[in-house]
């Protein structure tokens, strides 16, 4: 890549608001990508390709070695340490026959019983998951890097409440990130996608107190800030008067978020990769005599619901023609699946009018496709 570099040492103390007053000094890059660019995990993924498939296929099935590999970054795991040592000379050579070079600063062995695990961020124990020393540290440099920081904006800032209300919504900027929740330039559907965050990243954690801790500190740095801008001690009210977000409530939100596609989303991934966010473990009614019924399961070859306590299984190739068969003709009727053998039509029509452009309606049972009936 021709691309310049920016060394981290020039901006390390400062952080990289620093080159708002001067200009960054650039070092002519002879090799390597940028860090965290798109094109650093595709070139990953394919340089290691055939060392992968030497992984799955060959050292695997001979031994109890798994293997976890993350864009450039791997690690091997086994019950028997001396495994880890003999496999070590064959990584090197296979990685050499790549044109790849190992970074022995990087490569090392461990035993998690004695010493914690760091990969990709995370920082593993035997009985937990959680956030590296490293990562902590980084996020903390960013709110300091805020509470630093003035608005821009012409209006006084000497206001203390308007100055707490910016703070507040610059670090839950930092804590919520992009929600997921918006709408779709394309087809104006809503749709919920994963969200973009810093807690989102981690929300695989199983140490809930390193994030109470984290949560502390912060309130902890905002009330230190106003106490020497304004001789104001807050106190925890005032940061739910102001919507002050917190990493603990964003963490079980995040965990119990259900995706929701638009219609665009439908089109290009397919109704199955959304169907365990949408179906699983909720609650539908048929449209006429308003039935309960319930999906439990969501499996790859179909939904198993619950009908009058006894389970069923709706195969999945039925709900995608019905769908396929309504994106084209625009309605589909339930005495017309009811003509073709086709168990829990009711069902079905409900399941599918929860989709975006869709809906049901009655006398007669039907599944409509709005856009197609309002052209």
């Amino acid at each position: 890549m021709k691309t310049d570099r920016v060394l981290h040492e020039s901006y390390r103390d400062q952080g990289p608001s620093i080159f708002q007053k001067r200009k960054p000094k650039r070092v002519k890059r002879v090799k390597g990508v940028p860090q965290g660019g798109v094109l650093s995990g595709i070139l990953a993924n394919l340089y290691f390709h055939d060392f992968d498939q030497w992984i799955v296929y060959e050292v695997i099935p001979e031994t109890s070695i798994r293997y976890i590999r993350y864009a450039d970054d791997f690690i091997f795991l086994s019950r028997n340490y001396k495994e880890i040592d003999d496999i070590l000379p064959s990584v090197r050579s296979k990685i050499k026959e790549n044109d790849l070079t190992l970074n022995e600063d990087k490569t090392y062995s461990i035993d998690i019983q004695r010493e914690d695990l760091n990969f990709v961020g995370f920082q593993f124990t035997l009985n937990n998951m959680r956030v590296r020393d490293k990562n902590i540290e980084r996020y903390k440099n960013r709110v300091r890097e805020v509470l630093r920081s003035r608005p821009k904006t012409r209006r006084p800032s000497s206001s203390t409440a308007r100055h707490l209300r910016w703070l507040s919504r610059r670090i839950s900027y930092k804590v919520q990130g992009l929600s997921g929740i918006e709408r779709c330039s394309k087809c104006h559907h809503c749709r919920i996608s994963a969200p973009r965050s810093w807690i989102a990243f981690f929300s695989s954690i199983t140490d809930e107190s390193q994030l109470r801790d984290l949560d502390r500190w912060t309130r902890a740095a905002v009330t230190d800030l106003m106490h020497k801008r304004d001789r104001l001690r807050l106190k925890r009210k005032q940061f739910k008067q102001i919507d002050f977000k917190n990493l603990v409530d964003e963490y079980h939100r995040v965990r119990r978020l259900k995706l929701k596609p638009c219609k665009c989303d439908l089109e290009k991934d397919g109704l199955w990769q959304y169907a365990s966010d949408l179906y699983k473990d909720k609650y539908f009614y048929t449209p006429a005599r308003r039935k309960p019924f319930r999906v439990s399961t969501v499996t790859s070859t179909g939904l198993e619901v619950s009908i009058n306590c006894t389970k069923h299984v709706i195969r999945r190739e039925i709900i995608e023609s019905i769908l396929n068969e309504v994106r084209i003709t625009g309605e589909v009727r339930r005495t017309e699946l009811e003509y073709q053998s086709i168990e829990f039509s009711s069902q079905i029509i409900v399941l599918l009018s929860v989709l975006p452009g869709l809906d049901s309606r009655v006398n007669p049972v039907r599944l409509i496709d709005e856009g197609k009936i309002e052209n």
